[in-house]
């Protein structure tokens, strides 16, 4: 089965309320809410794409709008410098 943002919002909402799932829905790990099990197969919407790219391109804005932590220029300076490290040793 093939899961979207959708699907996986209905099945949650299944688990939260202790509605009957079946075996096809059951997206958690040992039920454990938020622990999503291997093997999903998950499809992507446009936005979704979009902010994967972003995150995965960009640590800051990673670090900034999905920790939640507002970033010193110091240490914004080092996360450039260790990435302009990583980039010499590949």
């Amino acid at each position: 089965m093939i899961y979207n943002k959708e699907k996986i919002e209905k099945i949650h909402n299944k688990y939260v309320n202790d509605e009957k799932i079946k075996r096809t829905e059951k997206i958690y790990y040992n039920n454990i809410i938020g622990l999503r099990t291997s093997n999903i197969v998950y499809d992507y919407n446009h936005e979704e794409l979009i902010e994967y790219a972003k995150c995965f391109s960009d640590e800051i804005y990673f670090i900034e709008n999905y920790f939640h932590i507002k970033l010193h220029s110091y240490q914004i300076k080092i996360i450039n410098i260790i990435k302009i490290i990583d980039l010499v040793f590949l």
